[in-house]
């Protein structure tokens, strides 16, 4: 009997859902950050430094933002709610400047 319930425990700790590497508003502000710059850049190099400055920031790496994307593998809908929010910020300047 003890063993099942041992096998039982070791089971439930390996399906645990993993900490997430950043809150999903973290990612939706850097990736709409980042997005922007790259609209706004005139060069390559005027976006990487805008990026690098994004990033550094917000005090996230380029490590922590594809860490989340691959876990989006486990919790898909997380991961198309955050893209769902950043298109729909993206989106809110560009409409208001046609209605005006």
């Amino acid at each position: 009997m003890n063993r099942v319930v041992l096998m039982l425990a070791l089971l439930m700790l390996g399906c645990e859902e993993p900490e997430p590497a950043l809150p999903v508003e973290t990612f939706v502000d850097v990736l709409v950050a980042v997005r922007q710059a790259a609209r706004e850049a005139g060069s390559p190099e005027a976006f990487a430094a805008r990026r690098d400055a994004i990033l550094q920031e917000a005090g996230v790496t380029e490590a922590e933002l594809q860490a989340f994307v691959e876990e989006g593998v486990h919790d898909p809908k997380r991961l198309a709610d955050a893209w769902d929010s950043a298109a729909t910020r993206l989106r809110a300047p560009a409409e208001g400047a046609e209605e005006q």
